[in-house]
C-alpha cells in the first residue's frame, strides 16, 4: 500500500496506478477498517485513509474512473462514514499504534476522513455535466445521456437514501482530533 500511495501522489505515475481493480481493492480495504485487529493494523488503516485522501484530491482520476468510483468506492466510504464507533476495535488499534500517535481508524477521525472524501468525490462528479445531469432521463436518445442519467440516479440514491437520513448523527458526533 505505501507503494500505491507513492504512485498515486506522483504526477508521472498516478494515471497508471489507478484502475477499476485498484479501486475495488481500496473499497474492500475501506470496508474492513472497523474489523482490523492484527499487529500493524493502525498503520494499515492510516495508509488506506491516506490513499482515500490522495485519490479524492485528483479530479482527473476520479473522472476517468468514475464508474468504479461510484459503484465500489463511494458506497464503501459512505458505509465507513456512517459506521458506529466500536470500543473494542478502537482499543485494539490503539494497542498497535506507534507511541505518541492517535490510531487512524479510531472513531470520529476515520469517519471524518471518509465523509470528507465522499464530499470531495461527489463534488467532482456533480461538477461534470457530461456525467451528472439531473434533467437526463433513463432511456434517453443517446448512450451518453443514459449513462449520465444512471450515474445521476446512483449519486442521488447514495446521498438522499443513505447519507442525508443519517446526517443528524454525523453532526452530533464528537469533533475529530487533528
Amino acid at each position: 500500500l505505501p507503494v500505491l500511495l507513492h504512485a498515486l501522489t506522483s504526477p508521472a505515475a498516478r494515471t497508471s496506478a489507478v484502475s477499476p481493480a485498484t479501486l475495488r481493492a481500496l473499497a474492500a480495504c475501506v470496508g474492513q477498517l472497523e474489523q482490523l485487529s492484527f499487529p500493524g493494523s493502525a498503520e494499515f488503516a492510516r495508509v488506506v485513509l491516506l490513499l482515500v485522501e490522495a485519490l479524492a484530491q485528483q479530479p482527473p482520476l476520479i473522472l476517468s474512473q468514475h464508474q468504479a468510483v461510484t459503484q465500489e468506492l463511494l458506497p464503501a466510504l459512505v458505509s465507513a462514514a456512517l459506521s458506529e464507533p466500536d470500543a473494542s476495535s478502537s482499543s485494539s488499534t490503539s494497542a498497535a499504534a506507534p507511541p505518541g500517535s492517535a490510531p487512524a481508524g479510531a472513531g470520529g477521525s476515520q469517519r471524518y476522513v471518509c465523509l470528507k472524501a465522499v464530499g470531495d468525490i461527489v463534488a467532482v462528479l456533480m461538477a461534470d455535466k457530461s456525467l451528472y445531469d439531473p434533467a437526463a432521463q433513463t432511456g434517453g436518445r443517446s448512450t451518453k445521456a443514459a449513462h449520465a442519467a444512471a450515474l445521476t440516479k446512483q449519486l442521488h440514491e447514495l446521498l438522499v437514501r443513505q447519507l442525508l437520513p443519517k446526517m443528524h448523527l454525523l453532526l452530533a458526533d464528537r469533533d475529530p482530533v487533528p
